[in-house]
């Protein structure tokens, strides 16, 4: 019996009795709609018929291996796949996308080729598009062939993003990372007070700035920036300091409650306006800067110790001071490991799936002839025998495990690359203001009130020096200039 059935615009005729493989051929047009285009509405028949627009198949499995070979020789599409950031880019969507996306028909032909192009096994080749069976198996392939290509390359632009000023801090990413796992040990629980009087922030601020001998510009900006209503004391919104695209104008905005923090934040988002001010008004907003947070941090860190000298409980300012730190180890945990890397990379090694491995297995301290070692071991210990399990599969799932933290990494500098930046900038300027905190403030606070009104001169280097405090880490301004001449 001689039936019909229409399968992404194409009409496959067979005769119910002779072809009995008739669902496996119904799947395979159904699942390859990019292949078989020049088919759609047209006829293709597994039996002699005289029809009109009609395409005699004798054997549909030769028939398909012809599509396979002329779309290869295809040129536009070939040309598609041979790029080099084609792999690049599916790879990046395929981390980034809950649903498999080789469930996508081109998708999965792209990369069903470019396995091709790379094994030269035409009977894997044309199952895959045959069946569509192995998603799993074209994945793996895609990452293993994408993943450290891809993470390389995102190092090398972060490395050589903040190369362009500010250097020194890769040579002492630990011992700066370090103090902030410090400085969060001695948080507690977070208290607040409110400020002694409802409306005494603004009092307490202009004072904080008298105290501290501000210039009378910083004073004259804090007026002119409320009259203009350019502060806003929204509980809602994020506390920052902006630039407002619609009047073109530097603004901030404090998540105000009338407690001590408020007045802690205002101090650093204030700090943010009068750098942002001063750089906006000479149009360099473009300008990328590693100290960005710097000034801001110091004088937030000076406000708490104002705020004990005026009467306020030290535990609770103190309290409220590591508390704030808390942030920048909430952002920096889930880049840690890249930032080692970025270290690693600027120092001229390419990250690869062996040294990964290798440095995986020193951070669970277990030994590489752990199999060898555990091998003749025999107990009846039940708890043992399932430890010497666990620690054999640990060594064979090193890889595994390496990978999928590998995706991870990529998959959050696609996705938050941008807060590298941020993370870096709150972590250097937290790691300096603490350092000046513990010099004579005397001289220390007008170079301060020079280098945040002129930020924009400042380089990180600039900084220290200016400070005096250039030898607080390891990295020389030599071993500086040698690494930027290398690289």
């Amino acid at each position: 019996m001689i039936k019909e059935k229409k399968i992404n615009d194409i009409t496959l005729i067979y005769d119910t009795v002779k072809n009995k493989n008739i669902e496996e051929i119904e799947n395979t047009i159904k699942l390859n709609p990019t292949l078989l285009n020049s088919y759609q509405g047209k006829n293709l028949s597994l039996v002699h018929i005289d029809k009109e627009n009609t395409i005699f198949i004798e054997d549909f499995d030769v028939f398909f291996q012809e599509q396979i070979k002329s779309l290869l020789n295809n040129k536009y599409f070939m040309s598609v796949v041979k790029k080099g950031e084609l792999l690049f880019k599916l790879y990046i969507a395929l981390i980034n996308k809950e649903e498999s996306l080789l469930n996508n028909d081109s998708v999965f032909t792209y990369i069903a080729t470019r396995y091709y192009m790379e094994n030269k096994d035409w009977n894997t080749f044309f199952q895959f598009l045959k069946t569509h069976d192995n998603k799993l198996e074209l994945e793996n392939w895609l990452k293993d062939k994408s993943r450290f290509s891809t993470y390389n390359h995102y190092l090398k632009i972060i490395t050589n993003s903040l190369n362009q000023q500010d250097f020194i801090f890769f040579d002492n990413f630990e011992e700066i990372f370090s103090k902030v796992l410090i400085d969060l040990a001695k948080i507690n629980n977070k208290e607040d007070l409110p400020l002694k009087k409802k409306d005494e922030e603004e009092k307490i601020f202009l004072d904080f700035l008298n105290r501290i001998g501000a210039p009378q510009s910083w004073c004259d900006l804090y007026i002119q920036l409320k009259e203009n209503h350019g502060m806003t004391k929204d509980s809602d919104k994020v506390s920052c300091c902006y630039l407002d695209m619609q009047d073109n104008r530097v603004k901030i905005n404090v998540n105000s409650d009338g407690f001590i923090d408020s007045f802690i934040t205002l101090v650093h988002e204030f700090s943010h306006y009068v750098s942002m001010s001063y750089k906006y008004t000479l149009g360099k907003e473009d300008s990328l800067k590693g100290i960005a947070e710097f000034p801001a941090i110091f004088f937030e860190k000076l406000a708490a110790k104002y705020l004990i000298e005026i009467g306020y409980p030290k535990s609770i300012v103190e309290s409220i001071a590591s508390f704030r730190n808390q942030n920048n180890f909430l952002i920096v945990m889930p880049f840690y490991n890249i930032f080692i890397d970025i270290q690693k990379y600027n120092n001229g090694e390419v990250i690869t799936l062996e040294n990964k491995v290798e440095e995986q297995k020193r951070r669970l301290n277990i030994e590489t002839s752990i199999e060898e070692k555990l091998t003749n071991y025999t107990t009846d210990n039940q708890e043992i025998v399932k430890l010497i399990e666990y620690l054999q599969n640990k060594k064979f799932n090193y890889e595994e495990i390496v990978k999928k933290n590998i995706d991870e990494d990529v998959k959050l500098l696609y996705q938050k690359g941008n807060t590298i930046i941020e993370i870096y900038q709150y972590l250097i300027g937290n790691h300096i203001a603490d350092i000046l905190l513990e010099q004579d403030l005397e001289i220390i606070l007008p170079k301060m009130f020079n280098i945040t009104t002129h930020l924009e001169y400042f380089t990180l280097s600039q900084v220290l020096k200016y400070l005096g405090i250039e030898n607080i880490w390891k990295a020389t301004q030599n071993e500086e200039v040698k690494r930027r001449k290398k690289s």
